[in-house]
């Protein structure tokens, strides 16, 4: 059926909100007794991310080779030894240090999802994710 479609036929422009309102109703028709979340009312994806050469890729266990992936390392190696006999203050420097350096080469903290989906990491999920890398590198020496 063509109102199923993500297309409003008055314009020829993709309109998710449109299919969105129809699986919407579908749930609504198979679901009767239970309400349906308003998840519907958003757009599920702001925006389409594609890693660059720059981007820590974090692939869930599995060691990426994407160069800044290696540049992340690299940092995260040198200042390890500083972290690890650091105080607070010391560690939350070396933290913000990494990630400013990522940044400012351009680079971003992406999540692979299935279906070779990228998210940006939030940034307390980039700052958790340092925090294990500088932990990892000492206690790997």
């Amino acid at each position: 059926p063509q109102d199923c479609l993500p297309v409003d036929p008055s314009t020829n422009k993709i309109s998710i909100q449109r299919h969105l309102k129809w699986v919407e109703s579908r749930f609504k028709m198979q679901r009767r007794d239970r309400p349906v979340s308003s998840v519907f009312d958003t757009p599920i994806i702001a925006e389409l991310v594609s890693p660059t050469e720059n981007d820590v890729l974090i692939i869930g266990g599995h060691k990426s080779t994407n160069m800044g992936n290696q540049r992340f390392r690299v940092i995260v190696s040198e200042l390890s030894r500083a972290y690890e006999t650091g105080n607070k203050a010391t560690r939350k420097d070396l933290v913000n240090w990494a990630i400013h350096s990522v940044h400012d080469s351009g680079g971003r903290f992406l999540k692979q999802h299935a279906f070779d989906f990228w998210e940006e990491l939030p940034k307390d999920q980039i700052r958790k994710t340092v925090t294990q890398a500088y932990r990892n590198s000492f206690r790997r020496r």
